[in-house]
């Protein structure tokens, strides 16, 4: 990793704990990550947008301590990374913008079925255990569903508003 890298590692991973911590406090249930995760996989090389998502990680499991939930975080800040570089190999900035919004929107979604899968491995293994109470704590958790309406809503409207402005600004700055 060179030092350019390691340094835009170190900032955006940075960007992504500050914005995080400080809308958690103001607006609730509105959150940044995702855009910021998607533009620096589109704008960086993998090597700094998946290993800022690491340090990120690292980041708010020493800021709130281990849970079932740091597991889920490592899976899935770094898969989004991870998935969000095929926007760079869409030529046209509406198609690109549209793919960014969509896999915002695919992965939130998917947020809580990764966290409960989570959440049952630990308690039950791949056993029965994780059959049967699976589809319980999913539904669970989709209770407050205007909690996860809004937070879905919320990753689309961030990214499909931000990606395309955040991307040309970066572009400007030489990447």
């Amino acid at each position: 990793m060179t030092t350019r890298e390691l340094v835009l590692t170190a900032v955006i991973a940075a960007m992504l704990l500050c914005v995080k911590e400080a809308l958690r406090w103001t607006i609730p249930n509105i959150e940044l990550v995702t855009v910021l995760v998607v533009v620096s996989a589109y704008a960086f090389s993998p090597k700094v947008s998946v290993f800022a998502t690491f340090v990120f990680c690292t980041g708010e499991w020493l800021i709130y301590g281990f849970g079932y939930w740091v597991v889920a975080y490592y899976i899935y800040w770094p898969l989004l990374a991870v998935a969000s570089l095929s926007t760079k190999r869409i030529k046209k900035t509406a198609l690109r913008c549209v793919l960014a919004t969509l896999l915002a929107v695919a992965f939130t979604a998917a947020f809580g079925a990764l966290t409960t899968a989570v959440d049952c491995v630990f308690m039950w293994g791949f056993s029965r255990g994780f059959a049967t109470y699976f589809p319980i704590i999913y539904l669970r958790g989709l209770v407050p569903y205007p909690f996860y309406i809004v937070h879905v809503a919320s990753s689309a409207a961030t990214v499909g508003f931000l990606f395309f402005p955040l991307t040309k600004a970066l572009a400007r700055q030489g990447r």
